[in-house]
């Protein structure tokens, strides 16, 4: 029996899923606590994993040999050990498209609720302040320039958005050829170039070993004076502390966080209380319409693995 695992499920028996294995003739087995030593113990007979939040390092591969392939149900893989996954020679799958206009309309909101200021007026309201000049003098969208760093599925999408209302879009991303460059969009060759001339800067990128703590103290301060910072891509791209320092110097006039590089944020750190930073709790792909083509997903690429022998979308190749 065709057998699959499903770990740090947030539904209990995660019914999309489980409807769908049963009608596809397959069987699932649920570790509600994704540690290693669970998906271990819980895994010996899986031969497709479904995470969601928990790593998958090394030793689990190691660990289950039956184990052929691991269905992401989102886009960024980065919970995975792909070298791991490539020794071992399992597939690796990913839902790339289900819940891109969640994360740009979310990338969007936070960027123009930054610049009119809303989060400020709204506490000043609360605490009985009425005052339209109390934060300084804003400034109109289309006067400004905003600037994307990766120009895949989701930052084409943001890129749209934006030039509606800016004045100016700029971005940067290497491996898209000039040919495949969106229209609209001036192409900058580096990432100190964008960084320079952006009121608004957003963060499109998967984390990798080469750019983890891409966007940093030296990045930051790169920036113009009083521009504003969004990042809903993934959290270790991100030095959380220099977001800090330069919220707290006036470098950045905000920022719109919604992943970190831990999740949750340990309690009390700084970034939890600014007044000019923006937080939700990794939400930007979320809608109820995005969350079930995102599960749906993901048993479709298994489906599809078992029936033909490559699932519908491949970030790694297995054997």
């Amino acid at each position: 029996m065709f057998n699959v695992l499903i770990v740090d499920y947030k539904e209990e028996d995660c019914p999309i899923e489980a409807a769908m294995l049963k009608q596809a003739g397959m069987t699932v087995t649920f570790e509600p606590n994704g540690t290693v030593e669970n998906i271990n113990a819980a895994g010996a007979d899986a031969m497709a994993l479904i995470a969601v939040f928990s790593p998958i390092p090394r030793a689990v591969f190691e660990a289950l040999p039956n184990m052929r392939m691991i269905s992401y149900p989102g886009i960024g893989v980065d919970i995975v050990d792909l070298d791991a996954a490539r020794d071992h020679g399992v597939w690796v799958s990913n839902v790339p498209t289900a819940n891109i206009t969640e994360v740009a309309t979310h990338t969007l909101a936070m960027a123009l609720s930054l610049i009119r200021a809303l989060p400020l007026y709204d506490r000043d309201m609360h605490d009985g302040v009425f005052d339209y000049e109390a934060h300084g003098l804003l400034r109109r969208p289309n006067t400004m320039t905003f600037g994307i760093a990766g120009l895949g599925n989701i930052g084409r999408i943001v890129a749209g958005y934006a030039t509606t209302f800016f004045g100016r879009v700029v971005g940067y991303d290497p491996y898209v050829p000039a040919e495949a460059w969106p229209d609209g969009v001036e192409r900058i060759d580096d990432l100190t170039g964008v960084l320079a001339v952006s009121d608004v800067f957003s963060l499109h990128m998967p984390l990798t070993d080469d750019n983890e703590g891409l966007i940093d103290a030296a990045a930051l301060a790169a920036m113009k004076p009083g521009s504003y910072f969004i990042n809903v891509s993934r959290g270790g791209l991100v030095e959380i502390d220099a977001v800090v320092v330069a919220l707290d110097s006036g470098q950045l006039a905000g920022a719109g966080l919604d992943v970190f590089p831990q999740e949750p944020m340990t309690p009390g750190h700084a970034i939890l209380s600014h007044p000019r930073a923006i937080l939700s709790p990794h939400a930007a792909f979320f809608s109820t319409a995005a969350d079930e083509e995102l599960r749906r997903g993901s048993v479709d690429n298994i489906t599809a693995w078992r029936d033909s022998g490559r699932p519908n979308y491949v970030v790694l190749e297995g054997r």
